[in-house]
């Protein structure tokens, strides 16, 4: 919208829609939702088409989806081929027609785990055990759960780190563990469930009778 000044007078004229605010490129986990957004000023009723191409290089194609045609567009699952597309919207009134910019949309793989807990077998009760996960991911959590011998199911433990430790005592002796990895998207991987016990230490003579013996007459004890 602007003025036109003609001998001294004021001429209004309408120009084509104007784009005032876009969703920006996104980065989404495996499988969750992204959504665009375009906000348009200008007169009078406007029409939305979205559009997309699979890479920056591609021909653009029409959303054909219902949320394609409108101001708000909703991709419901992003798979890893959504990898690297781009989205823009065209919108168009009587005035004119207008495009959005192009974004991109970046498709986040689920956590991996690297290296897997191992069982652990330690000496001694009262000893303690540790098991350990290393996992690749942004921004991981570690969310570690255990079941005692007797226990019906597994309890959340407070352990928030890559790995988990406790002294067995002969109520934990057997424990087993697992751990739920996720990253910032909500995507998350569980590793496999491993033991935790202990053994006792063989037992030893701690005061050897060293160097001598005796001899006993019949009906009479040795030592």
């Amino acid at each position: 919208l602007f003025r036109l000044f003609i001998d001294d007078t004021t001429k209004i004229v309408i120009s084509k829609p104007v784009v005032t605010k876009q969703t920006d490129s996104l980065k989404v986990g495996l499988n969750k939702s992204a959504s665009f957004k375009v906000w348009v000023y200008g007169k009078g009723t406007k029409t939305y088409q979205w559009k997309y191409r699979t890479s920056s290089s591609g021909s653009w194609k029409e959303v054909l989806a219902a949320s394609g045609k409108t101001y708000a567009y909703k991709l419901s699952k992003a798979l890893s081929k959504h990898n690297g597309y781009q989205y823009r919207c065209k919108i168009k009134d009587s005035n004119g027609t207008v495009y959005s910019k192009a974004v991109t949309l970046t498709v986040v793989p689920k956590p991996t785990i690297t290296t897997q807990p191992k069982d652990v077998t330690v000496k001694g009760v009262g000893t303690k055990a540790t098991i350990k996960v290393a996992a690749k991911g942004e921004g991981l959590t570690y969310t570690w759960y255990v079941s005692d011998p007797g226990d019906t199911e597994f309890f959340k433990s407070s352990v928030k780190t890559a790995s988990y430790s406790t002294s067995l005592t002969k109520e934990k002796n057997g424990r087993k563990a697992y751990v739920i990895v996720r990253d910032r998207y909500g995507n998350s991987v569980t590793s496999k469930t491993v033991t935790m016990d202990y053994v006792t230490a063989k037992p030893k003579i701690t005061s050897p009778t060293a160097g001598r013996h005796t001899t006993a007459g019949e009906g009479e004890t040795g030592s």
